[in-house]
């Protein structure tokens, strides 16, 4: 294993509460962001279809799709990642340019 997956890994593994508070406000405030971007999108073709999509694809649906019905994981994590980057309004992190919450927060 990597230095940085051990380093992961030993990370998970411990307390919350060594968070420091202005990094669980950010991680607050990029999930209220992706939140608010994905309600925002949710009447674009591309999330209606998705969501069309879900239907007709049935299976037992353990997930929620914004602003929309249970689907399984994998389809609710789709739709929900091109949901919320629908209108390119979702959050850029300067040092990676690039939108890391369409990509984490639809998996999780």
């Amino acid at each position: 294993m990597s230095d940085l997956t051990e380093g992961l890994i030993a990370l998970a593994g411990r307390s919350a509460d060594i968070i420091p508070s202005r990094a669980v406000l950010f991680a607050r405030l990029s999930l209220l962001d992706w939140m608010t971007c994905g309600i925002a999108g949710r009447n674009e073709p591309l999330a209606q279809k998705l969501r069309q999509l879900a239907q007709m694809e049935g299976g037992t649906g353990h997930s929620t799709i914004i602003c929309g019905s249970a689907a399984p994981a994998r389809m609710a994590a789709l739709a929900n990642g091109a949901t919320s980057h629908a209108l390119d309004y979702d959050d850029t992190h300067f040092a990676h340019v690039g939108h890391l919450s369409v990509g984490i927060y639809p998996a999780a």
